[in-house]
């Protein structure tokens, strides 16, 4: 007989559901444990455990038991009744586990993944109540009770209020009905490149930027890289797919979010292109410190890359990379207001 511990047996009293209306922020659900308690259990004698709701809530309660494995990698385990008692002692919910029913999920060797039912109870109401575990056999056992705390996402007014406390001689600040920029006054260039026949073209804009618009979820908050890209030809088409960050240490890659024929007259054309580096909605957070990382050292480089390998480098000199950094580093402040 192989010898496991910790059975999941987990008594999920899981997320709302909340909807947004259009004027309202959104929320997210986050479980913060009010109780634990770990000790062994005798049979046919109930351990009680007493906690408080203050608030009406969603609750989970998470029971981990040790048990063992016969030879063919079944479960042995003693079942046991939860009972979740009001502060008059009435029934509110009662499930009896039995842990020999369960699946085990890991390989042998491993109590890394272990299968567990789910029990869903929502809107608990305020009061004192009590968790009672009855054993069929002695054994130990280890309980985790949490509630759900929902967590509005900031409003607009929230987020552009913070955005213009950010604003320095050098990250200015704008504001429209609906929307609202961080962006900063230095812009990098790169050096006008000759190809086949004459050809020639500029990366005359690159500059990164913050942008804050308002929608149903209350504000959506987004670090952004615009660019507009000049070309002299009447037989050639600009077409920037990607943009790469790096030093001698770091890298990071982004595809580009759209890019398009600004303007068309008789001297050139205007190709506008941006990409997406992080938002609210999709924060990539590991991609965001890995480029916080790479400007915060010297020797910061940007490839934009067309198909096919062309490319155009920027360098950035050092006081645009402070800028870019700073600005960087105001969004990183403006995203844990999501948090």
């Amino acid at each position: 007989m192989k010898r496991f511990t910790k059975l999941i047996c987990c008594i999920l009293m899981s997320v709302l559901v909340f909807v947004p209306m259009d004027g309202f922020a959104a929320s997210k659900t986050n479980w913060k444990t009010i109780r634990e308690w770990e000790g062994t259990i005798k049979t046919d004698q109930a351990k009680e455990i007493s906690f408080y709701i203050d608030k009406g809530t969603d609750l989970r309660i998470r029971c981990y038991e040790d048990f063992d494995l016969d030879d063919d990698d079944r479960v042995i385990a003693p079942s046991y009744v939860l009972t979740l008692l009001d502060s008059f002692g009435e029934v509110y919910e009662e499930y009896e586990v039995d842990a020999e029913q369960m699946d085990v999920s890991f390989d042998i060797g491993s109590d890394d993944e272990v299968d567990y039912f789910e029990m869903e109870l929502v809107n608990v109401p305020k009061d004192e109540y009590t968790l009672e575990i009855t054993a069929s056999e002695t054994n130990f056992f280890s309980v985790s009770i949490e509630k759900a705390e929902v967590k509005k996402n900031p409003t607009y007014k929230q987020v552009r209020a913070k955005a213009k406390s950010l604003a320095t001689k050098n990250i200015e600040y704008k504001q429209w009905t609906d929307a609202s920029r961080l962006n900063v006054n230095k812009i990098a260039q790169s050096k006008t490149k000759e190809y086949y026949g004459g050809l020639a073209y500029t990366l005359s804009v690159l500059a990164p930027c913050i942008d804050i618009t308002k929608n149903s979820k209350g504000a959506k908050t987004s670090l952004r890289v615009m660019g507009l890209a000049y070309i002299i030809s009447y037989d050639y088409i600009l077409d920037y797919s990607k943009i790469r960050f790096y030093n001698n240490e770091d890298e990071v890659r982004y595809e580009l979010d759209a890019f398009s024929l600004y303007n068309l007259d008789t001297d050139y054309e205007s190709n506008y292109f941006e990409v997406t580096l992080s938002s609210s909605n999709k924060p990539q957070r590991d991609k965001l410190n890995t480029l916080i990382r790479i400007f915060e050292k010297k020797n910061v480089k940007i490839k934009v890359y067309e198909p096919y390998g062309k490319y155009d480098i920027v360098k950035l000199d050092d006081t645009t990379r402070r800028n870019w950094l700073a600005l960087f580093k105001k969004y990183r402040i403006l995203l844990k207001m999501y948090e």
